[in-house]
């Protein structure tokens, strides 16, 4: 995927946490960055040199000038959050959500999920050649809004390029296994284009060496069929982590 927008995360962990750690495993699948401090004056200098979309801290005194800088910026756009970690100092900073203690990333993601400036309908993509999991994601989502959700399905990777010739998808669903063109296939041909949308592989434990191969051409995220991820609400979070952090 080339030329999309990258989101930038920072990090304040004056406390030296494990905070570092989850979040680049929450983030490795996008193309966002993360940035770490653990010194105020880093934060600041940072914050003057760029905007962030999402900012983290856990710092249990935030100095002046550094509060006012953090509250600038998540007033001044709309779109940005602000979260606290275990042992922030939250008031009076306009925080978004305040994490108590460090959750599992299940919780994590479905906390962020609702925090996402998301366009009012996500167009899904699903190309596998099994209709039941385009139908059983179809009916999950059918009537929602805030966002709403438009699912299409093509059956084998060939038809899921020629789709995406003419009509725009928000993210992709990707079976690996499939006729005509497979998974692989549809992946490496996929990243060659501007702007491709980001992928999610939906994959059988038996078929690493394929997606082993798939990771050669780019970074997808991934759902293991019968994890605790391909249940149909934790898959509709990563549908919407996907779709704003690419």
């Amino acid at each position: 995927m080339k030329g999309a927008a990258r989101r930038k995360v920072l990090l304040w962990d004056p406390l030296r946490s494990a905070w570092p750690e989850f979040l680049k495993e929450y983030f490795e699948d996008t193309r966002a960055s993360v940035s770490v401090f653990y010194d105020s004056r880093e934060v600041l200098a940072a914050l003057d040199t760029g905007a962030f979309d999402w900012v983290f801290f856990n710092a249990g005194e935030v100095p002046l000038a550094l509060s006012q800088k953090l509250k600038a910026a998540r007033l001044s756009r709309p779109d940005s959050r602000l979260f606290g970690l275990p042992g922030a100092l939250v008031k009076p900073l306009p925080v978004d959500h305040t994490f108590k203690q460090m959750p599992e990333l299940p919780e994590f993601q479905a906390v962020l999920a609702e925090q996402l400036p998301l366009p009012p309908k996500i167009r899904i993509l699903v190309v596998d050649d099994e209709p039941e999991i385009g139908n059983m994601i179809s009916e999950f989502v059918h009537g929602r809004t805030g966002p709403a959700f438009e699912v299409h399905c093509e059956y084998n990777g060939r038809d899921g390029l020629a789709y995406l010739q003419n009509q725009a998808a928000d993210v992709i669903i990707l079976d690996i296994k499939m006729p005509v063109k497979d998974g692989r296939v549809f992946y490496r041909e996929l990243q060659k284009k501007e702007n491709a949308p980001p992928v999610i592989v939906y994959f059988d434990a038996v078929h690493e060496a394929e997606l082993a191969e798939m990771r050669g051409y780019g970074n997808p995220a991934v759902i293991e069929k019968g994890s605790y991820q391909s249940a149909l609400p934790e898959m509709i979070s990563l549908v919407k982590k996907m779709v704003y952090f690419g």
